[in-house]
């Protein structure tokens, strides 16, 4: 099949996209009760049957009309990059890339450059807010999401919007250093993203009234932190992965100790505060607790983490002085090494978990090749499998906890069959399922 025939709901047949170059992977079979994307006049008006083969059109039509782009993590708010909304692009073959690689990926946009979103999660707080000013609301991009509802506006000319949290309870407001989960998205509710009123450009002027709440700055009001370093982008990407997959009876704890080392980066200037929260909600939510547990822990782990802020950490540059030489005494002489290497404790196989042991010694026999290259090697493979599931407590009166890494080294002159042992340790783990993250370098 040509990679440029895609499946056009409405006419149930094949049809040729002239748009949009769609990988055969993400074509799947009519479902005709689909209904399209809203779009405008610009964007590509083929829509690709499934729900899967949506959520990448959708991310190219973004693209198209010059909205920037990144996938979020399957029915999650987290970004499923390394750095987050920084990989953010226009570029088809990128967009591409990342929904061949999982085709249910969520869609985020960007926000900024232009435009901004009002975030309303409690509806009656926004029918109020309106109400209160005259009704004075235009007719404006509108979608549905999982908890209420978001607005598009234009930036007007002259004025910075950027992400504030709290514009009033219920209602925050995404602008430059922000991004929101776009349609058609699926909420971790279950509920998909859809639009209201479709997004057509250009983009509608928000109400002054509007403007000058967004704008105003209160007496209880934080400083607005500076956009997110990729120091602390990493680092929350980190910490959400850690509490998205934390093992139940740990999961509260986990929460807050990872919570308590972002609100530290956001007191330090390295993080956007609603960002931060907004994907630490998000991770804790796909870890399976409450909204209130949640929110308790939050505002706990940012409440102590505000008195203790931290920034990325320095390079360490050491400066010698021109006349430090002078300082040292010559008539040293540096010690030879020694020609032999140090006795090494002999390997037993008796260390080894049971589980273990018997494949171990099978596996070092058909190779030939000293059991120990296959016991290191199988060892750092169970670690990483095991990932992040695992952490440790040192202090008995605190939640900080550390997520160990296994380190292992094999020594062997050339020919001394470690590749060999290293693929045969492995091969039960990488014919299993998806490959962990396992290095292995002679």
């Amino acid at each position: 099949m040509d990679v440029k025939k895609a499946i056009n709901p409405r006419a149930n047949d094949l049809s040729l996209s002239t748009d949009t170059d769609i990988i055969a992977n993400h074509i799947y079979k009519v479902e005709t009760d689909i209904p399209p994307l809203p779009i405008s006049p610009r964007q590509a008006t083929t829509n690709y049957a499934g729900r899967q083969s949506t959520l990448i059109d959708a991310a190219l039509q973004y693209a198209h009309q010059g909205l920037k782009v990144f996938p979020l993590r399957t029915r999650e708010k987290i970004p499923a990059t390394k750095n987050g909304f920084y990989d953010a692009t226009l570029e088809a073959s990128t967009l591409q890339q990342w929904w061949f690689k999982n085709p249910s990926y969520n869609v985020a946009i960007t926000t900024g450059g232009g435009f901004f979103v009002v975030d309303a999660d409690d509806l009656k707080a926004m029918k109020n807010l309106i109400a209160n000013n005259a009704g004075d609301w235009p007719c404006c991009p509108t979608v549905k999401t999982g908890q209420g509802e978001h607005y598009y506006f234009a930036v007007p000319e002259g004025i910075e919007i950027k992400n504030r949290t709290g514009l009033i309870p219920g209602i925050d407001i995404r602008g430059a250093g922000g991004y929101i989960v776009a349609p058609p998205s699926i909420h971790p509710s279950g509920i998909q993203y859809e639009f209201i009123e479709p997004l057509t450009f250009p983009l509608p002027s928000p109400p002054q009234w509007l403007v000058k709440l967004i704008t105003t700055k209160h007496h209880d009001q934080q400083p607005q932190t500076r956009q997110s370093s990729r120091y602390g982008e990493r680092a929350l990407s980190d910490a959400c992965g850690t509490i998205a997959s934390a093992l139940n009876g740990q999961r509260n704890d986990i929460l807050n100790s990872q919570s308590y080392c972002i609100a530290q980066l956001v007191a330090g200037g390295e993080l956007n505060e609603s960002d931060a929260r907004q994907r630490l909600q998000s991770a804790g939510a796909a870890a399976g607790l409450t909204t209130n547990e949640i929110t308790t822990t939050l505002n706990s782990a940012f409440s102590s983490g505000f008195s203790t802020p931290r920034t990325a950490p320095k390079p360490a540059r050491e400066s010698i002085p021109t006349n430090s030489i002078n300082r040292y005494d010559t008539s040293l002489k540096p010690i030879p090494l020694p020609n032999e290497l140090p006795p090494v404790k002999a390997y037993d196989d008796e260390l080894l978990p049971d589980a273990l042991r018997d494949a171990v010694r099978d596996i070092a026999e058909r190779q030939q090749c000293p059991p120990e290259f296959v016991a290191v090697t199988a060892i750092c493979g169970l670690a990483g499998i095991l990932g992040r599931k695992v952490c440790i407590k040192p202090k008995q009166s605190d939640n900080w906890s550390i997520t160990p890494t296994q380190w292992g080294v094999i020594v062997g002159r050339p020919s001394a069959m470690k590749s060999p042992a290293m693929k045969a340790a492995l091969e039960p783990v990488v014919s299993a399922g998806p490959n962990p993250q396992i290095f292995a370098a002679e």
